[in-house]
């Protein structure tokens, strides 16, 4: 951390917005989750959401997050494998200069 004494944490260097304050902090993050909440719910309905503790060694998290992007690559495949399927049985012709 800078010493306060040095140029960059001089006051003309620390500007400080009008609505920079605790209330419009807490508006912003219930926005936030009013907004996010909707979208957890839907990709926890499809089993895609894995909670992982941002508090564990480093090592542990990029392990666990690697873990489970296997496991979404591996679902993405089979939904991509499916799709090919479904297009050579029922072709979808998305315009006179398609190739599907």
């Amino acid at each position: 951390m800078p010493d306060k004494d040095t140029e960059c944490c001089q006051k003309d260097y620390l500007k400080k917005r009008e609505d920079d304050n605790v209330s419009v902090a807490i508006k912003r993050f219930q926005t936030y989750e009013k907004s996010t909440e909707p979208i957890l719910d839907f990709y926890n309905k499809m089993n895609l959401v894995k909670d992982i503790n941002g508090e564990a060694k480093i090592s542990v998290i990029y392990n666990e997050i690697g873990d489970y992007l296997k496991i979404i690559e591996g679902w993405l495949y089979t939904i991509t494998q499916y799709n090919y399927v479904f297009k050579k049985i029922i072709p979808i012709n998305y315009g006179p200069n398609s190739r599907n």
